[in-house]
């Protein structure tokens, strides 16, 4: 399954997931293999295995990012001033 990270909570290490279908899931960040806690952001693209916990509630295991959000361009990039983005 895919979804894009909706709400990433850093200090806790926990955050919710979208899939397509509008479902939230809920993730630990030691659910996603390929990523450090401080480098997890909201709108990365996540696959990821969907399960229930006991109270029957979503949960994200196994997941990795696939994609990252498009970084904003700030001034002082290698850009120059006539270039358009």
């Amino acid at each position: 399954m895919r979804g894009k990270i909706r709400k990433w909570v850093e200090e806790r290490g926990f955050g919710f997931v979208s899939n397509d279908d509008g479902r939230d899931a809920f993730f630990h960040f030691t659910a996603i293999q390929n990523r450090a806690p401080e480098h997890i952001h909201v709108g990365e693209v996540l696959e990821y295995d969907l399960s229930a916990d006991g109270a029957g509630r979503l949960c994200a295991k196994n997941a990795r990012v696939i994609d990252q959000p498009t970084a904003p361009i700030k001034f002082g990039d290698d850009i120059g001033v006539d270039e358009v983005p």
